[in-house]
């Protein structure tokens, strides 16, 4: 992976990076997504969840700037978690990240209070430019 070119300008105002939780069911997936995320200089990645309750308790606790979420779980809570955490804490941004790309998943997820909608098949470099530009919105 390449260094966003953004990256020097990711830290907020007080010069921490850019704080990310991840949310996804399968274990394997959100580990990969942690482990690139890891190695970006301007992301820290301050937690990782299962499911849409334990993404609502960790963005509460650990107060994200933004959160991965996949909103192609099992039991669609995904959708409900980034609307629930839009509700509660709006300055924290939702990346929603679905199994493919069609307008009716991207507008749920967007009515829903995401920002930005990504796809599994989305380039890793892009998803690190997305997370860190909607960071810079905060």
């Amino acid at each position: 992976m390449l260094p966003h070119p953004r990256q020097r300008d990711s830290e907020d105002a007080f010069g921490r990076p850019v704080r990310v939780l991840v949310v996804d069911e399968h274990p394997i997936v959100r580990r990969s997504i942690i482990e690139v995320l890891t190695v970006v200089p301007d992301l820290i990645v301050s937690g990782e969840a299962v499911n849409a309750a334990g993404a609502c308790r960790a963005v509460m606790a650990l107060l994200p700037d933004v959160v991965l979420i996949d909103i192609s779980d099992r039991d669609m809570q995904g959708l409900e978690a980034a609307r629930e955490i839009h509700r509660t804490r709006p300055e924290t941004r939702v990346v929603a990240l679905a199994e493919f790309s069609a307008p009716s998943v991207e507008q749920a997820a967007l009515e829903a209070g995401a920002s930005r909608v990504v796809t599994r098949s989305t380039d890793v470099d892009d998803v690190v430019g997305i997370i860190l530009d909607i960071a810079d919105r905060t």
